[in-house]
């Protein structure tokens, strides 16, 4: 953003983040599962745009895997699961830390959940 010839980054711009998976099922469709990779990049200090100062927050790089499946038990009922942040990683969206510094009394509260489990089951009327 420029603003009287002054460039100041844009700190609501998240960094780089892509997401890729590998997905299998089988040829009948009644079960199947896949692998989820997720990375985001770090926030460089020099792209926050001065929103906290100097002791703002970045968070570091994050790799996050998980795993999900599915039993499709009849053609009316499934059954899946998953299992997210296989790694337990802990880490932050730039978007939900914005404006923190490192000092931040809640910054802990706004990171995103450690290992954790899904499991639903679903019935088609």
């Amino acid at each position: 953003m420029t603003t009287n010839g002054v460039e100041t980054p844009l700190d609501t711009i998240d960094p780089f983040k892509v997401v890729a998976g590998l997905s299998w099922r089988d040829p009948g469709a009644r079960f199947g599962g896949a692998l989820l990779f997720t990375h985001a990049d770090n926030k460089k200090p020099s792209k926050t745009g001065g929103a906290c100062g100097v002791n703002c927050f970045t968070a570091g790089a994050v790799n996050v895997f998980d795993a999900t499946a599915y039993w499709n038990i009849t053609p009316t009922v499934s059954l899946r699961g998953g299992v997210f942040n296989l790694t337990d990683e802990k880490y932050w969206w730039w978007s939900d830390v914005r404006g923190l510094t490192t000092s931040s009394a809640v910054l802990d509260n706004y990171t995103q959940p450690g290992r954790n489990f899904s499991l639903s089951l679903s019935v088609k009327l």
